[in-house]
């Protein structure tokens, strides 16, 4: 893979927002932080997805959230039919987890609606009565390369950066 390494300090910039608020019980938060979600093994700053164990990411049109060591941005995988790709999973707006829907084929955040392609750009704004344009709103979520090799997904660095 030709992209950038994922790095802790990387993680900690995108995070460190959300860290902050939920340390001081952020009410956008705190519901969206206490789900528990696999999570997946980092060697060598490369995330590592196991399609044994997530079997469900071996079929097109699925995806899953996974927990990056020690509680980092949590990562949206899923499989299109062009192949894998990652996500940040923290919404822009207040920093709430993403949720795939298969059936509209979009990331979409529970709190107040944004939504984004599976590559992360995005659809719609926050908002539940007229939300901004994404052109206005000017947000998407942090992509990543991921890439398949093997019985593995391997998830690298920004391509933000």
């Amino acid at each position: 893979m030709d992209g950038k390494k994922i790095t802790r300090r990387h993680f900690v910039k995108v995070s460190g927002a959300a860290a902050g608020a939920i340390a001081i019980g952020g009410a956008g938060l705190s519901g969206c932080a206490s789900k528990k979600y696999p999570v997946v093994p980092m060697k060598d700053e490369t995330l590592v997805i196991d399609l044994k164990a997530h079997a469900k990411l071996r079929e097109v049109g699925e995806g899953m959230l996974f927990q990056v060591p020690n509680n980092l941005e949590n990562i949206v995988v899923i499989h299109t039919k062009d192949g894998y790709v990652a996500t940040g999973a923290q919404c822009p707006h207040e920093g709430c987890s993403v949720r795939w829907k298969k059936d509209k084929e979009l990331l979409v955040c529970p709190c107040h609606k944004s939504a984004f392609k599976a590559d992360g750009t995005c659809v719609r704004g926050p908002g539940w009565k007229n939300p901004p344009s994404c052109e206005k709103w000017g947000k998407s979520l942090t992509r990543y390369d991921a890439a398949l090799e093997g019985d593995a997904v391997l998830v690298t660095g920004s391509k933000d950066d």
